[in-house]
This record gives C-alpha cells, structure tokens and sequence, in this order.
C-alpha cells in the first residue's frame, strides 16, 4: 500500500506471484526512477546553461554598445552590467540608443 500511494501517475504497479521478487522488482523499479530523475536534472541543467548564456550575451552587446558611445567603461559599470538581471539589461540596452550621457543610461540623471 505504501508503494502504490508514491506511484507516479500512469504507472501501474508490478504483479507479485511470490513475495521473493520483492527485492527485485524494488531495485528494478529504483533504478528506473534514478534514470528519470537523471534526465530530468540533465534537461534543467541544459535550460539554465541556456539561460545563462543569453544573459552573457545580452551584458555583452550592451557593454559594446556602451564602449562604442561613451569610450572604456569603469570597473564599476561592467560589474553593475554583469550583475543585472535580463530585464535590466533590455531596459538599459534601450536607453543606450539615445541616451546623451552614460548616466542617463543606467537612470542617474
């Protein structure tokens, strides 16, 4: 009973003819779930490379942007860039198209 209840959902449980296939069909059904689980951690772990690598290039282009209208950027401002979420980045990507100072980019008027 206890098994049945942390069946996943569709999962029909195992036939027992004899209480010795108990540990067997347990381990089988283990290492079922750990290559499930495997997958599931492999595929999340890919999205988030994904997600990261856009936020890289997203700080990127606006750094270049940035160099190629206000000249070399100070350590501060890579590390603001660097540390800013996706949204921000977009947000200060905009202003930087027409913004007449570095400043008015990132809102310090």
């Amino acid at each position: 009973r206890v098994v049945l209840r942390h069946l996943p959902e569709g999962e029909e449980p195992a036939q027992v003819q004899d209480l010795t296939e108990i540990p067997e069909m347990i381990g089988e059904r283990m290492e079922r779930w750990k290559q499930q689980l495997l997958q599931q951690g492999i595929e999340q772990g890919i999205e988030r490379g994904i997600e990261r690598g856009i936020e890289r290039a997203q700080a990127e282009m606006l750094s270049r942007l940035l160099k190629g209208r206000f000249g070399e950027l100070s350590e501060a401002v890579q590390a603001q860039i660097a540390g800013a979420h996706p949204q921000q980045l977009r947000q200060w990507f905009d202003r930087a198209i027409d913004a007449p100072t570095l400043e008015a980019v990132f809102g310090l008027h």
